[in-house]
């Protein structure tokens, strides 16, 4: 895998961003040809979770940070409330951080999810590229 090929996946990693998360954040350019381009989303997301990405642990800092994220991405608490059950927290567990960690890692989660296709259709086009190239070195 030449430098161009690096780089346009570094780029790509990138642009696949949430509120100061990002994916390039987990990869570093040898990572890459370990990426199963046939299925590059599933391979990600894995890799992204075996690496601790998707903890929700001190994903939100502080407080006033907290507070901000969650009255602009759920200010009724409805939803952060309710992944916070479904991961088994108790009510007197839980502070504006939890929650906003919690969310902000589902957030995150749902925005890979709906760039699914797109990821895979990245790297099939990087597999075409791959396979240039090696024909050209024959």
């Amino acid at each position: 895998m030449n430098e161009t090929i690096k780089n346009k996946i570094k780029n790509y990693f990138d642009s696949l961003e949430f509120d100061n998360w990002c994916v390039s954040d987990y990869f570093d350019t040898e990572d890459y040809k370990y990426i199963d381009f046939d299925d590059a989303y599933h391979y990600i997301i894995n890799y992204i979770g075996d690496c601790g990405g998707f903890d929700p642990t001190d994903a939100v800092i502080y407080y006033n940070e907290a507070i901000k994220f969650l009255q602009e991405h759920d200010p009724s608490l409805t939803l952060s409330l309710s992944l916070a059950k479904d991961d088994g927290y108790r009510l007197s567990d839980l502070n504006s951080e939890i929650l906003a960690s919690i969310l902000k890692m589902y957030l995150i989660q749902n925005m890979l999810y709906d760039r699914a296709y797109d990821i895979n259709a990245f790297f099939y086009e990087i597999q075409g590229l791959i396979d240039a190239e090696d024909e050209e070195e024959e």
